[in-house]
């Protein structure tokens, strides 16, 4: 079975300094050299990934089934630091200069720091969220 599987699903791509990153249902984020397609390292979550990774400072930051928040070292795929929701996490990060915002299926928005993951603050909507938060 392939990396994306149409009946299961997997992330979108995102393309960063010459690596794609992909996250799947087999609960791996991927991330391949662009130009050769050769695997350069990859990830295990608890959950399927399918929120899609967003690439920002030297790090990508993915969101999993198991309710995690995950910040990883682009290059070498080290976890920098991982952060829990109440809920499925499926949409995708926002990141700005110095906060990620991810939702969750809880219907919550959270803030976190980059560099540490400690959470800043968090708001409780009447919806839940699949999708990307666009900032």
């Amino acid at each position: 079975m392939g990396i994306c599987h149409r009946r299961r699903g997997s992330s979108s791509p995102t393309v960063a300094n010459g690596s794609v990153y992909v996250g799947s249902f087999d609960r791996k984020l991927y991330a391949i050299n662009a130009a050769s397609g050769v695997k350069q390292w990859e990830y295990k979550t608890d959950g399927p990934i399918l929120s899609s990774p967003i690439v920002s400072k030297e790090a990508v930051y993915i969101g999993s089934n198991d309710y995690k928040l995950y910040a990883l070292d682009a290059k070498t795929g080290t976890k920098k630091w991982e952060s829990w929701a109440t809920n499925r996490i499926q949409s995708s990060p926002t990141v700005t200069d110095s906060v990620a915002y991810i939702c969750s299926l809880d219907g919550k928005i959270y803030t976190l720091d980059i560099q540490t993951g400690d959470k800043k603050w968090n708001f409780q909507t009447g919806a839940v969220f699949t999708h990307r938060l666009r900032c």
